[in-house]
């Protein structure tokens, strides 16, 4: 399965400029001005990306994937991510952290948490 992007404005981070680049399930496989076989693939899906930037996923280094919060009291504590919310924000890796909500907020939550986001594809 393949897939092409068209017409992007491509970071990498560094500006590239417009570029085209081919996806081959969730490898790039090539990234180039014009992909002259774009006609030749067999199940080629083809996205225009006119006016669109197109980077590199993000890393968060400090993310409380299990909740954070707390310090205020139980009124304070905030919910587990949402995996798509991280994906909306372009992050495509975070480092999961427990905050000061040590007495509800285990290691072990943290992992599994982590291991949850993993196999919903994170």
């Amino acid at each position: 399965m393949f897939t092409l992007i068209k017409n992007a404005e491509v970071h990498a981070p560094e500006p590239l400029g417009k570029k085209s680049v081919l996806l081959c399930g969730e490898t790039i496989a090539w990234m180039g001005d014009s992909f002259a076989a774009e006609g030749t693939l067999p199940e080629l899906t083809v996205f225009d990306a006119q006016g669109l930037l197109l980077v590199p996923g993000f890393v968060d280094g400090h993310v409380h994937i299990a909740g954070g919060g707390g310090e205020g009291g139980p009124g304070t504590r905030t919910p587990e991510l949402v995996l798509s919310d991280m994906v909306k924000g372009g992050v495509t890796t975070v480092v999961g952290v427990l905050g000061v909500d040590d007495a509800t907020r285990v290691s072990a939550n943290l992992v599994a948490k982590a291991q949850s986001l993993v196999g919903e594809g994170a």
